[in-house]
Parts: structure tokens; sequence; C-alpha cells
């Protein structure tokens, strides 16, 4: 009897300590964009504003990992799934570019988010058959696993260029823990209720936003080796190719 009263009374203070309806959700929506407009896939009309290059994108493909709340103090609050697993996303151009966490962010004001282009060594190297059907890091989900040395590419992007008048292919497939994409976005998030967060993608800031990038000089394929650093410079490119929209309430 009293281990069952003394039971009783640590269940009271634990939900005197969370009371119902002291977490909320948060929908992250992502919207690929060139120059401030929609992407257009596949259509020759992309120009680099910095260098005057004309792309065309045919492919962009990338794995995120790590997300989490930047708390006033400064420290990271990771946001997990229902089973308090971490959130993984997988984005194509195939796919709506969202991630929805669910009923379990305590309420608060957070100073930002971020979140990784990329996976930890764990994650990166783990064993692939691991991961569910339909799991973001799945590779029948994905197709981003290099099954012949192990690891995935973080990012996949492919496409075209005009190289002096002619249509040529470019293709970089950023892998490699060295090659991981932060991205830190501060902004006011006032989760006090449940919230939608707008991101933009800034796809042409792949090729300047710290490093400027040009296929007919720099190269225009890469596996991540053997590229002169173009791939390493990409990635320090992605780490700034995202931009924060809008905060919006969610009925």
């Amino acid at each position: 009897m009293r281990n069952l009263v003394l039971f009783s009374a640590i269940a009271a203070l634990s939900a005197a300590c969370t009371p119902e309806g002291s977490e909320v959700s948060l929908e992250m929506s992502i919207q690929p964009k060139w120059n401030g407009q929609d992407l257009a896939y596949s259509s020759m009309t992309l120009v680099q504003p910095e260098t005057g290059d004309t792309f065309l994108v045919e492919r962009a493909d990338m794995i995120l990992s790590e997300f989490a709340l930047i708390q006033a103090d400064g420290s990271r609050l990771p946001l997990v799934d229902e089973a308090g697993d971490p959130i993984y996303a997988f984005f194509s151009k195939d796919k709506p570019w969202t991630v929805t966490v669910p009923d379990n962010i305590p309420k608060a004001e957070y100073i930002g988010i971020s979140f990784t282009v990329g996976l930890d060594s764990a994650r990166n190297f783990g064993d692939p058959s691991q991961w569910k059907v339909g799991h973001p890091l799945n590779p029948t989900v994905n197709n981003l696993h290099w099954g012949w040395q192990g690891g995935y590419v973080f990012m996949a992007i492919e496409g075209f260029y005009q190289n002096n008048g002619a249509r040529e292919p470019w293709l970089y497939h950023i892998a490699f823990l060295e090659n991981r994409m932060p991205v830190v976005l501060n902004g006011a998030l006032d989760l006090r209720g449940s919230r939608r967060l707008v991101l933009n993608w800034n796809a042409e800031k792949l090729f300047y936003a710290l490093n400027e990038v040009r296929p007919s000089e720099d190269g225009a394929f890469s596996h991540s080796s053997f590229d002169g650093g173009v791939a390493h410079r990409i990635s320090e490119n992605v780490s700034q190719s995202f931009s924060w929209v809008a905060l919006e309430n969610v009925k």
C-alpha cells in the first residue's frame, strides 16, 4: 500500500509539472526558390545574379537532420517525433518540402531554428537497412546511399548550364562528414501556440553565397573527392542558402 501511495504522489507531481496544453506543434515549410521566384525545374531560364551564368536545375535532392529550436539562452532543444526519435527529412523536386513536429514542443518564445543538410557519423555509416519502408533515410526512398563505399550523399544537384552558347551538363554530389552543411536561422519564434514556419531555399546561392562557383571554370562534376575543393565550397554556400520568410498561426 505504501508503494502505491508513493507512486500516486509521484504521478500527481509529474502531472503538475507538465500541465495539459503546455506543448505545441510546429510545421516547417521550405519553398525552393531561384532569385526570389519559385524554382522552375527543367527550364533553361535561371540566371545566376552575380555572374550572369544561365542554369537549368534538373535534380535537387537533400537529406536534413539535427532539427533543433534555439532557446533564449542560446542552447538548442532537439526536435523529435512521436516516439521521441530524431526527425529526418528527404526533399526532392517531386515531394512537398515540409517537416511536421508533433505536439511535444514546450510552449515558449525561441530565438531561432537550426538543422543540418547531411548526417552525423553514426547515421551516415550505420546500416541503411535499419530504416523502415517510407523513412527518409531508407535508400529506396532517397536513392542517396552510396552502397559501393558506404555513407550517404547529403545533397545531389544536377542540371545544365550555358557554356559559350552550348548546353553542357553539371553534377555535384555533396558527401563526406567534412561537407556536412549546418544551417542556423535566427528570428522571433513565438511558439506559445501551434505555428507554421515558412523558409526559402534559395538555390541560386549554391553558386555564390560565400564562394563563387562556375561550372565552366571550376569543373562541372564532383563526387566530393579529387575535385579541387569545389564540393566543399558548394557545401559552405548551402549553409547560407536558406532564409526566414514568416511564422504563421495554425488554427
